[in-house]
């Protein structure tokens, strides 16, 4: 939190997911940065936007079957900082900053290093572009349904 407790101008975007819960809330005043988090809905359009413009992607996933949102960001220019679980090592590759999802520690301390450092993020812009090109839609989609398919 520290970060944001400095750097008053810097916002996180929720995108999708719906409202934010009553114990969201709760958290997000007490950790006083209400003014500082916004949620909004999503369509593709407006995701595309959001990822162009922002100084990094976050996605601190549990469980992602294939990785869909770590390659939209790659695709659209953002540096990302990916969970360290499920396939997301194996989908962005040498391409993201990789976070302990459980560690708040961990994710503070990678946002900090892309916050505050405009070459590691470009670097890792340009990494993302170039692992995007690894990646075809009609070759993630024939992946996915295989996927579908043996765990039928």
């Amino acid at each position: 939190m520290a970060c944001w407790k400095r750097e008053k101008s810097l916002r996180l975007i929720c995108a999708g997911g719906g409202k934010f819960n009553d114990e969201e809330l709760q958290l997000i005043n007490k950790l006083g940065v209400a003014s500082q988090v916004v949620q909004l809905p999503i369509d593709d359009q407006r995701l595309a936007a959001l990822y162009s413009k922002a100084l990094f992607f976050v996605f601190p996933s549990l469980y992602e079957g294939f990785g869909i949102p770590a390659l939209e960001a790659f695709n659209c220019g953002c540096p990302t900082i990916l969970s360290n679980v499920s396939s997301l090592p194996e989908v962005g590759q040498e391409a993201a900053l990789y976070i302990d999802p459980e560690n708040p520690g961990d994710m503070l301390n990678k946002c900090e290093l892309f916050y505050y450092d405009r070459g590691l993020r470009e670097e890792y812009r340009e990494r993302g572009l170039r692992q995007a090109g690894k990646f075809s839609w009609e070759k993630v989609s024939r992946e996915t349904l295989d996927i579908y398919q043996s765990a039928l």
